[in-house]
């Protein structure tokens, strides 16, 4: 009996190694290079760069939660196009940068909805998304490209 007890042991334990070596976790993103190449490959005027500092300020992110960040906004139209990336210190900091993202997107899309219906159709499409540790937040005309140059940078 203990023999059995034994070897169901030993199979459980290499069932659980095996299944972590088959995740594929998410790479290394270089969130400066993905955030050049949206300034390069899409039709954005004059960003102004967000420093990390400033998360805090803007969007309610701590510093803590943050291991690297690449963010800029734009100031033509009535609503700036905001694009936030952020590789969170961990996985309970990517939950709260994601739900400070939430409330930061909700909040704008209720100040559109008030103020200019281009803007409030725009950000209604918009959505924070998590990948791993890297939280994003295209609040963009070209949300969706500037997703699709994420999600490539990420597989």
């Amino acid at each position: 009996m203990r023999k059995i007890w034994i070897a169901s042991v030993v199979l459980l334990l290499c069932l659980v190694v095996c299944s972590a070596c088959a995740t594929d976790p998410v790479k290394f993103v270089d969130l400066s290079a993905v955030c050049a190449q949206l300034k390069r490959d899409l039709p954005i005027q004059d960003p102004l760069d967000i420093p990390t500092e400033r998360l805090a300020d803007l969007y309610g992110i701590q510093a803590q939660d943050v291991r690297t960040a690449a963010c800029f906004v734009t100031m033509g139209g009535a609503f700036p196009d905001e694009v936030v990336m952020v590789e969170a210190a961990d996985g309970a900091a990517a939950a709260r940068i994601s739900q400070q993202l939430q409330t930061h997107l909700a909040e704008i899309t209720v100040q559109a909805q008030n103020y200019d219906a281009q803007s409030y159709a725009q950000f209604q499409k918009c959505q924070v998304r998590t990948v791993g540790n890297y939280v994003t937040l295209f609040c963009s005309a070209q949300a969706e490209q500037m997703q699709e140059i994420f999600d490539k940078a990420v597989n």
